[in-house]
């Protein structure tokens, strides 16, 4: 009896696992395959014009080379009733062919174009889906464009990006056609020259002051002079001078003091300010 039990419990497992066998092969079949009829044959570089009102359109196209080829649509209806619109390239095995090298993928409201960048290989057909997702309600005679372009060189356009006190500098190429871009020519940020030229006198004997002087820097807003009596310049003073054309500026100190003096340039740009770096330091002994 035990025996017979078994072998039935067996039979019935076996049963079971030949049905979700059976299943999961329908359901990879249906994953794998998009339901399309009715497809067209296109070439290259050929523009073609279709009915815009069904959902799916379908296109086979074989390339006679093996390149980049960039699929357009264009359909100025699309932006007015549609949720989303798209391209998909699918292989002779009806896989869609997935290709994130470059950028142009999607809509361009700007030009209410459609496009989409793939690389195909000689000889091989490929199924080109058009897919909108929105029901198209409104009854007006318009037709949607199909073009195929063969992408094997990219168009760069250039635009230089010049260096500035907050960024380095750069040259940008951004193809036209497929959005790629690369960067070179790079040139570091600019830098505020230091003012040069520093001497640092006293007048006269017994005055109580003594004289910075330097020499002009053209990019500068002003400048900073700073003293002190050590020459880590440790609890150091500092004068500023708004205007850049005044390069020289008397200073109050006492006598028998010995002080270090350096100067450096600042520049205000869009509510910023930079600085040069310091001078080298001067140093004197008042009399």
């Amino acid at each position: 009896m035990m025996k017979r039990i078994i072998a039935l419990v067996l039979s019935a497992l076996l049963v079971l696992s030949l049905c979700m066998i059976s299943i999961a092969v329908n359901m990879e079949i249906d994953d794998a395959e998009p339901v399309f009829e009715g497809y067209k044959s296109i070439t290259f570089e050929t523009k073609y014009e279709d009915d815009a009102h069904d959902q799916f359109r379908w296109y086979t196209f074989t390339p006679s080379a093996t390149d980049y080829y960039v699929f357009r649509i264009t359909n100025p209806f699309y932006f007015q009733s549609t949720i989303d619109t798209n391209i998909t390239i699918y292989d002779s095995y009806i896989d869609a062919i997935n290709d994130d090298n470059y950028l142009l993928e999607g809509i361009d409201e700007k030009t209410n174009v459609v496009s989409a960048l793939k690389f195909l290989n000689e000889g091989q057909t490929y199924y080109i889906q058009v897919y909108c997702s929105a029901s198209l309600e409104i009854e007006v005679s318009h037709t949607m464009t199909l073009n195929i372009e063969r992408h094997s060189k990219h168009q760069y356009v250039k635009t230089i990006i010049k260096p500035s006190y907050f960024k380095d500098g750069y040259t940008i190429h951004e193809c036209s056609i497929c959005g790629k871009t690369y960067k070179d020519a790079f040139k570091k940020r600019l830098i505020l020259s230091v003012p040069t030229g520093l001497k640092v006198t006293q007048e006269n004997e017994g005055e109580k002051r003594f004289i910075v002087k330097f020499k002009k820097v053209s990019q500068a807003s002003g400048y900073c002079i700073q003293y002190a009596t050590n020459k880590k310049m440790q609890s150091a003073k500092t004068l500023t001078i708004k205007n850049r054309n005044t390069v020289k500026k008397a200073v109050k100190a006492k006598l028998d003091k010995k002080y270090y003096v350096r100067v450096r340039a600042y520049k205000i740009i869009e509510g910023k300010t930079i600085y040069s770096s310091w001078s080298t330091k001067k140093s004197i002994k008042l009399k």
